[in-house]
Order: C-alpha cells, then structure tokens, then sequence
C-alpha cells in the first residue's frame, strides 16, 4: 500500500484558514503544512481601525495566546458586558463576564491585525504560504490534489478548505450545501461617543425589525469609540449609506433609545449582504470544510469567526492523534473525530441565530397593515433571545 504524505494544504487564507494552518502545525512535527491564497496575509495595520472588525472570544484568546500568537491589545477593546434591548428601549438579555466566571467575555480585534498576527506565528512554525487560487480538486491514489489557476498542482494526505462563505473548493468537493439569504444587509461604521462604552458590547432589536449592535473599541483620537454593525433592509441599508455623517449619528442615536449617544462619524459605511450557510457534513474524503465555508451565520450573535476558531482546535486535537495512523492526517478515523467534535456544536448555534433571524426577516407582505403584528414578533424575538438558557450560554461562551 502506498503510504500517503504528511502533507496538510489549507486553502484560504483569512483569520480562519490561518488558524487551522496554525492548529495542523502545532498538532504534529511531522505535519507539512501549506496555505494556499490569492493574497499575502496583511502587514500589521496602523492608523485607524479597519472597519472590519471581528468580536474574538475569551477561549480563542486565550488559545491563540498559547500558540504565541501575539496580538496587539492597544488596537482591541475587551468585552465584559454583553446588552440587549427591545424595540421600546427595555433591557431584554444581560450576560457579564463574572457570570460567565471570566475575566472577559471577549475582545474587538480587526481583520488585518488578526491576520497579520495569526499568520506571523504560523509561518514561524514552518507554514509554507503560496500565492494562487484553487480552481479543482480530486483523489488520486491515497492523496487528495488542489489544482491551481496557474496550472500547478498540490497534493496532500488532507485539504482544509477555508476559502469563505462562497467557497469553490466546497462546490469542486461535491458537499452538500444549504445557502439561504437572509434579504438583509449589515451596515458597518465607525463612532465616537459622548460618554465611555464600560466594555460593553449592546444591541438593539428596533420595531422596524432591523438589528443594531455597537460593539467597543480603543479610544481613537483621545475620545471612547465604538464599532457599528446594523443588519437592515437593502432599502435601509442604501438609505444610511447616503446620509450625511450628522445625519447618521442621529439616526444611531434615535435607535439606542438613549443609551448612547454618537457625536462624530469617524469613517464611511461600508455593507456587505446576509446569509446562512450549512452544510450537510463537513467531512468528504481527505477534505474538511471549515469557517463561513461550513457554517456562515447571522452576525446578530458576533458568532462567526468564533466558529472558525473552534474548527480550528478541533483539527488540532483530531491531528494530534496521527501517530495512531502513521501519521496519515487525512485518514478517515482523525476527520470523524473531527466531525463529532464539532456537528452538535455548529447545528446549535445556526439553530439559535437562524430561529432568531427568521423572526425578523419574516416578509411583511402580509403584515404591512399590522404594526401591532410586528411589536408582537419583535417582543417574541427578545423574549426567545432572553429567555433560552442555552442560548445564553453560547452567547456567554461565544463558542469557544
């Protein structure tokens, strides 16, 4: 019997797919790990917060920690009180970090710094980057190849794919795949504020069935600051992006129903669109599918990359376990351990989200002359969110 390679290729190259090239590195000396992406990882950023920024949790922090990952804590802000509102201002769901039995519940970090940190502590662990694209993938012999736009093939005992939400690879492996858009956008600033944000992550679900969440950042330009992310209608959505920056600050504001108050823009908006995806295993053979390529979900929860991470760690325990198969990473025993270590997981958390995101994406079609209907769907929605224990104990742990 041939004997396959040691070899581990990652395809993508966010803070997720740089995490799962960390986690199969650190899992086994004998793991020859290569990242496959269209672009190198980013330079530590400087200057303002990228907009996109991710609420990273208490457990993934502390496992990036460990693996050394050295991020700088003066670009995040810590998370040790997670608020959420009704549509009339009334306090629904309270979770702090000293009822999580934390010393945080999370921090902010952005995008690049993320990455940037991620990826500097995987390549010097031995993770070879390669720039290109993956175009196909297939089994020949005991490995699994990758295919990539400039002709070049990669073989491997086990391809991780983590290229993204509307991955290519999870199509080429023939997984089985819900998508659903959620006909929302999420809206994405910037603020400062008139008054400290206490560490406190706080969210809105507004009678017009939009969803408000300003999440805390570093102090920028001496004053507190906080990171905006409203999922809405394209309507909406179109209509905050064309607003003056007063004007939007108002806008912000009327919603938190007093509880914060915006004085300045400190950058444009930007959106991107809403979705669900499932997949139906996400184990093929020789391939794991991890990240938005798996599981996308509702940002309502701050959920996602979360997620990603906890792929992440579930690969690196179900890897550690490769000298029991000679080292042979793609072997079905290592990815099923995988797989029952995170299924149940990942099906509770889009259930949690998606239920909740249901409520409020339902078409008004048939609800257009009701506004008492909607109060009474809004109230339901927050009186599911406050009163699921489960659900607070996902949210409390952000799946770590």
């Amino acid at each position: 019997m041939v004997k396959p390679s040691s070899t581990v290729v990652v395809v993508g190259g966010g803070p997720v797919g740089w995490a799962c090239a960390l986690a199969c590195a650190s899992a086994s000396r004998s793991a020859r790990v290569v990242l496959v992406e269209r672009m190198p990882p980013p330079s530590p950023p400087q200057g303002m917060i990228d907009t996109r920024v991710y609420t990273v949790s208490h457990d993934n922090l502390e496992w990036l920690n460990k693996h050394g990952v050295a991020l700088d804590m003066s670009r995040s802000a810590q998370v040790d009180a997670i608020r959420v509102f009704d549509q009339h201002g009334s306090l629904a769901l309270r979770i702090d970090s000293r009822d999580a039995r934390r010393t945080r519940l999370a921090s902010v970090v952005e995008h690049d710094a993320l990455t940037a940190a991620i990826a500097t502590r995987a390549k010097a662990l031995g993770v070879q980057f390669v720039q290109g694209s993956a175009k196909a993938t297939g089994l020949v012999d005991h490995e699994r190849y990758v295919a990539l736009g400039d002709g070049s093939v990669l073989t491997a005992s086990v391809v991780i794919v983590a290229d993204g939400a509307d991955s290519k690879l999870r199509t080429a492996l023939g997984v089985a795949t819900t998508a659903r858009e959620y006909e929302r956008v999420g809206v994405v600033a910037h603020f400062q504020l008139a008054k400290p944000h206490r560490c406190e992550a706080r969210q809105w679900f507004a009678a017009d069935r939009s969803i408000l969440a300003l999440l805390p950042l570093p102090d920028l330009h001496g004053k507190p600051a906080a990171s905006m992310v409203w999922s809405t209608t394209a309507a909406h959505a179109e209509q905050l992006r064309h607003l003056n920056p007063s004007a939007l600050c108002e806008s912000v504001t009327n919603v938190a129903a007093g509880q914060v108050e915006i004085t300045s823009a400190l950058t444009p908006t930007a959106a991107f669109a809403l979705r669900m995806v499932r997949v139906a295993d996400p184990v093929a053979a020789r391939a794991v599918v991890v990240g938005d390529a798996a599981h996308a979900v509702h940002p309502l929860a701050g959920q996602g990359v979360n997620l990603g991470f906890a792929d992440a760690r579930a690969l690196e325990e179900a890897l550690g376990a490769g000298e029991l198969v000679g080292n042979d990473f793609g072997h079905a025993l290592l990815l099923s351990k995988f797989r029952r270590n995170r299924y149940a997981a990942v099906l509770a958390m889009q259930a949690a989200t998606d239920s909740l995101a249901r409520i409020y994406n339902l078409d008004t079609s048939y609800l257009a002359n009701t506004p008492q209907t909607l109060s009474a769907i809004g109230d339901l929605g927050m009186r599911i969110l406050g009163k699921l224990p489960a659900f607070r104990r996902l949210v409390s742990s952000v799946a770590g």
